[in-house]
């Protein structure tokens, strides 16, 4: 089977990298898409590169809806797809309900709506987001497959017991205005945990960190560290990590907590992201109402919790080569409708 991943985020994710390698060891050829082109960029796109199905995955790259033109290209997206897909079907999975930077507009509510139903088939990362999507979008039951996040862990190639966790807690990952640093930030300083805060990762926008600098405010627990960061480096600091805090307001998965659960290490995250399925209940899952009710207590327990020793049943589960069979599954079942 010849597949085109589109758009091309390798760079700034491992997850397509990760899954296209799980699918060419089952048999498929992948291809991601090369290059953004102005005008009708996905049509032009399977145009010039065929295969038996698109795999779109942030569709958002097609269409940002930032600055004076975004409007205008949002709602090109449905009409650039649907040309797409007189050469070739496609598939989408769902990792956001919304882009994490655009406004939840009219246009957008349009644009996503059409692109998911006109999907041969959605993917999910769990049952809760699944349903989330198809009543978001309209799309048919019969036409979102479930299929776990991958173990991200897997491409980190580092022992995950080599290191015995408790210097620090951990948040990591993009650092964007949509992970809740600020009011996580500002909790941390008010409130003086033992031990401090550890925030590392790319940054979007580029302009962020002049904001989160000046809530720090030169407090030493909190330790900022923006950029880009090695593979060694992400395992290591987790692994030294006593505890990983997630604040996203919004978001149907994260690669942060699965990652974290592969490693042991406990995680500390909103009961509003439900629809993040990290097997529970674990002993290494701790949920939160809010910063002001119940986190404190979480992170207690969290903190007295000793690293998790490594769960078969989820690494098997969330297996890149276990992904790979479900999407097969679910790409043949696209191309039979």
């Amino acid at each position: 089977m010849n597949l085109l991943f589109a758009p091309d985020y390798r760079q700034g994710n491992p997850y397509q990298s990760l899954l296209a390698e799980a699918l060419e060891s089952a048999g498929c050829t992948v291809r991601f898409a090369a290059g953004y082109k102005r005008g009708l960029p996905l049509a032009r796109m399977v145009r010039a590169q065929p295969a038996d199905l698109l795999h779109l995955h942030w569709p958002e790259a097609y269409c940002p809806d930032f600055g004076a033109w975004g409007a205008a290209r949002v709602w090109r997206l449905p009409f650039d797809l649907r040309l797409a897909k007189r050469r070739v079907p496609y598939v989408i999975t769902a990792h956001n309900l919304w882009p994490h930077r655009a406004r939840h507009s009219a246009g957008w509510g349009f644009a996503l709506g059409d692109v998911y139903r006109g999907a041969r088939a959605v993917i999910a990362h769990s049952p809760v987001a699944a349903r989330i999507v198809s009543e978001q979008w309209r799309v048919p039951a019969d036409r979102m497959h479930v299929i776990r996040h991958g173990n991200l862990a897997e491409g980190l190639d580092v022992p995950r017991d080599q290191y015995p966790g408790g210097e620090h807690a951990l948040n990591f990952g993009v650092i964007a205005p949509y992970k809740g640093l600020e009011e996580l930030i500002a909790w941390w300083r008010h409130n003086r945990p033992p031990l401090p805060l550890r925030i590392l990762g790319m940054v979007n926008p580029p302009d962020y960190p002049a904001r989160l600098e000046r809530i720090i405010g030169g407090d030493d627990i909190i330790q900022f560290h923006p950029g880009r960061v090695s593979d060694g480096e992400l395992a290591q600091a987790i692994a030294n990590a006593r505890v990983v805090v997630i604040n996203h307001t919004a978001g149907l998965t994260s690669g942060v907590a699965a990652l974290a659960r592969s490693m042991g290490t406990s995680i500390l995250l909103p009961a509003r992201m439900a629809a993040i399925d990290l097997m529970e209940p674990h002993p290494s899952v701790f949920r939160f109402q809010s910063l002001s009710n119940g986190f404190a207590e979480q992170l207690r327990a969290a903190l007295a919790t000793p690293r998790q020793s490594r769960d078969e049943a989820w690494w098997r589960a969330t297996s890149w080569s276990t992904v790979a069979d479900a999407t097969l599954r679910c790409y043949r079942h696209a191309l039979s409708l």
